[in-house]
C-alpha cells in the first residue's frame, strides 16, 4: 500500500507534457524490436486506462401503443420505441476509442524514450540514420494554409480595403487638380501654397502606390514559393529549428489548422524526438545545368531535392546550409 502512495505522488509530481504530434506507426515499429517494448506498452496502458472502461452508460427502452388507426399502417395499430440507448452505447464507443488511441500514443512515446535513452545522439553530432531527441525554439509552417492565405486573389481585395489606400484614379484625379489649379491661380498670391500643397499630395500618393505594388509583389513571390511547397510536399507541415528541418505529416497532429497557427511565434521550446533521414544537400549545382547533356540519368532523381533544397534556404527555413531533415516520431511541450 505504501509503495502504492508513493507511485501515486511520483506520477502527481512529474512534468505534464503537451503532446502536439506522434507517429504512432512508427513509434511501433521501433518497440517491436525490444522484446518487451509492445508488451511493456500493453501493460502500461490496461493499468492506465481501466478508469475509461468504467465510465457510466445510461439509456433505456422506451415504448408507445399506437391505436385507432395510423396512416399507411394496414392494420391500425403499432408500437414506437425509443432505442436511445443503442446511440448513447455507440458514442461512449467512440469516446473510449479516441481516448484510448491518446493515451496509447502518450505512454508509448515515455516508454520508448526510455529504451532509446543510451542510443539518442546530439543533434550537434548526428549523422542520417541516427535516432535524436532535442529541445529547440522553432517556427511551424503550414503550406496549405498559407497557400489559401497568400493567394493574390484573395490578399489584393483585403489590401485596397486599407483606409490609407491610393488608387492609380485617386492620383490620377489629383494630377488633374493640380493642372486646374495652375491654370486658374497662375497670378493669384496664394497659388504657389495651393500648388505645394497639390504636389505633396501627389508625392505622398505615389510614395503608397509604389508601397503597395511592394507588397503586392512580395505577397506574389511567397505565394509561389508557398504555392511550390504545397504541391510538392502535400498534406504535410514542416516544423524549422536552428540545426533542423522536420518534415511532418499533418494528419498525425493533434491539433487542427487554426489551432497550429496559434503555434506561430510561440515562445516556447519544442521537444523533438525522430529519426535524421538525411541532410540538406550542399552540391554546388550553380556551376551545373539541369538541362545540361551530360547530366548523368541518376543526377535526374536529385532534381526535386536540390529545388527544394533552393526553396527551403530562400524562404529561411532551412537555417544551416548542412541542416538534418528529420522524420519526427513525437513532438511536445
Amino acid at each position: 500500500m505504501e509503495d502504492h502512495n508513493l507511485h501515486d505522488e511520483a506520477e502527481a509530481e512529474k512534468k505534464l507534457r503537451e503532446y502536439i504530434y506522434v507517429d504512432t506507426d512508427l513509434m511501433n515499429s521501433l518497440l517491436a524490436q525490444f522484446d518487451e517494448g509492445l508488451s511493456t506498452l500493453t501493460t502500461r496502458m490496461n493499468e492506465k486506462t481501466s478508469i475509461l472502461t468504467q465510465v457510466a452508460t445510461k439509456g433505456g427502452r422506451k415504448s408507445a401503443k399506437i391505436s385507432g388507426g395510423v396512416p399507411g399502417i394496414a392494420n391500425g395499430s403499432g408500437s414506437a420505441e425509443d432505442s436511445h440507448s443503442m446511440a448513447d452505447e455507440s458514442s461512449t464507443h467512440n469516446r473510449h476509442q479516441y481516448s484510448e488511441n491518446i493515451v496509447y500514443g502518450d505512454y508509448g512515446v515515455e516508454i520508448l524514450e526510455g529504451y532509446l535513452k543510451k542510443q539518442f545522439v546530439p543533434v550537434e553530432n548526428a549523422e542520417p540514420g541516427d535516432l535524436v531527441l532535442y529541445k529547440d525554439s522553432f517556427s511551424l509552417y503550414d503550406f496549405d494554409s498559407l497557400e489559401a492565405g497568400t493567394n493574390p486573389e484573395i490578399i489584393d481585395p483585403v489590401l485596397r480595403l486599407s483606409t490609407d489606400n491610393v488608387s492609380e484614379e485617386k492620383l490620377d484625379g489629383y494630377k488633374k487638380q493640380l493642372r486646374v489649379i495652375q491654370a486658374r491661380t497662375r497670378n493669384a498670391s496664394n497659388a504657389k501654397m495651393q500648388i505645394d500643397d497639390m504636389k505633396k499630395k501627389i508625392q505622398k500618393a505615389e510614395q503608397k502606390i509604389t508601397e503597395d505594388k511592394s507588397s503586392q509583389e512580395n505577397f506574389r513571390s511567397v505565394y509561389a514559393m508557398v504555392n511550390f511547397f504545397s504541391k510538392s510536399m502535400p498534406n504535410s507541415v514542416i516544423v524549422s529549428t536552428e540545426q533542423t528541418v522536420v518534415f511532418a505529416q499533418k494528419s498525425l497532429f493533434r491539433l487542427s489548422p487554426s489551432q497550429l497557427q496559434m503555434l506561430q511565434k510561440n515562445p516556447r521550446t519544442l521537444y523533438i524526438m525522430g529519426i535524421v533521414e538525411n541532410k540538406s544537400d550542399n552540391t554546388n549545382w550553380k556551376h551545373q545545368t539541369l538541362t545540361n547533356s551530360q547530366l548523368a540519368p541518376r543526377d535526374i532523381g536529385a532534381i526535386a531535392s536540390y529545388l527544394s533544397s533552393i526553396a527551403l534556404t530562400n524562404f529561411g527555413i532551412s537555417q544551416k546550409e548542412d541542416s538534418l531533415r528529420i522524420r519526427p516520431i513525437s513532438m511536445y511541450f
